[in-house]
């Protein structure tokens, strides 16, 4: 299943993941390999995030530092793979092309869309920042485009749950094949246009209302709050939820 999250900074979108992640382990949905660069799921010599824990659940979880032991720790039956590469593994060389320039995690994430589709269980990669992977007008990461197109490769049995603060920058190919849209507060003049297109010209309006509204409470110190849109109700109606 491919889901997708889209909203500013500090809208709650990334807590939201991690609670949805941490119910599907509980219910022994998985595994789940998260591109985890910025160290928000584990911080370094500490547990895991607080919404995981909470959650409950009997899987194991481990560090890795890139998709080589990635594929290994899912091997070993890991229920949660946190991948958090050094800055070093990360770093273009100063003659890269354009393409790669403009989308430099794409190898990393490639690696990692392979180790899920390897995995023969349903394996899911969290990709966060997905514009720096999958950009609009660049080509998906291999991988990446097999799981999209799953319908058209009948062994891929990998997932894809993304986010951005970008809504605009990412690939509609993630768009248009995610089962659901999860969408946050977004103060992006740019990410609302494409937003209000989204909903279509009776629902636009209604659904950059909602987005608005999600902002209103996150300001207030309530963030989390977000529009859930199906692949087959993204016209409306538009309800705000939180988990």
């Amino acid at each position: 299943m491919i889901r997708g999250f889209y909203g500013s900074c500090g809208s709650g979108k990334t807590h939201t993941i991690k609670v949805l992640v941490g119910l599907s382990l509980k219910a022994n949905r998985g595994p789940f390999v998260v591109c985890d660069l910025n160290n928000e799921w584990a911080k370094r010599g500490a547990g895991l995030d607080e919404p995981i824990r909470r959650a409950g659940g009997s899987y194991r979880w481990c560090r890795v530092p890139d998709a080589r032991t990635a594929a290994a720790a899912l091997a070993d039956g890991f229920g949660l793979v946190l991948v958090q590469p050094g800055a070093a593994e990360l770093d273009l060389p100063p003659d890269a092309p354009h393409d790669l320039r403009m989308r430099p995690l794409a190898p990393l994430v490639d690696e990692l869309g392979a180790a899920c589709i390897a995995h023969p269980g349903p394996a899911i990669l969290v990709l966060p920042e997905a514009h720096t992977s999958a950009r609009e007008g660049y080509p998906l990461p291999p991988s990446l485009r097999s799981i999209v197109h799953r319908w058209r490769h009948p062994s891929v049995n990998a997932g894809l749950w993304y986010d951005t603060q970008h809504f605009a920058d990412v690939s509609k190919d993630l768009e248009r094949a995610a089962r659901y849209l999860y969408l946050f507060a977004n103060g992006s003049a740019v990410d609302l246009r494409k937003i209000r297109e989204l909903g279509g010209t009776v629902g636009g309006p209604m659904l950059e209302a909602a987005i608005i509204e999600a902002g209103k409470r996150a300001t207030k110190g309530q963030p989390g709050y977000h529009v859930r849109l199906g692949m087959l109700d993204r016209g409306g109606p538009y309800k705000l939820r939180r988990v």
